[in-house]
């Protein structure tokens, strides 16, 4: 990667895993676990609008053009493209967060059965 290639910010790694089985983590009940897991999303969303800067920006609107699009096509697709990936990624988080605060995934990564 080049210096003027944009990079995603450092997020600790374990920072909703730490809020959810620390000390306090039993006594705040399943809707505090919710509460204090949810901080955790932040960073990762962060991570998606990285990704879609990079990849799809790029990707989408020149497979179009070479296809032989004109360019207000393949600003459309470009567009399409990104509020797809947006909206999967969210989702992604959105899931992988509840599952923590479920208590489903453990800081050792391991899954329980729903």
């Amino acid at each position: 990667m080049s210096h003027l290639t944009p990079q995603p910010p450092q997020v600790p790694r374990y920072r909703g895993f730490n809020r959810v089985g620390g000390p306090y983590g039993i006594s705040i009940g399943p809707f505090g676990r919710r509460v204090s897991a949810a901080p955790a999303a932040g960073p990762l969303l962060a991570l998606v609008l990285g990704s879609l800067a990079v990849v799809a920006a790029v990707l989408a609107r020149l497979g179009v053009l070479l296809g032989g699009a004109d360019p207000v096509e393949a600003g459309a697709v470009q567009l399409l493209v990104l509020i797809g990936l947006l909206a999967i990624e969210s989702a992604a988080v959105l899931i992988t967060l509840e599952l923590v605060a479920r208590g489903r995934i453990d800081r050792a990564g391991s899954y329980r059965r729903l």
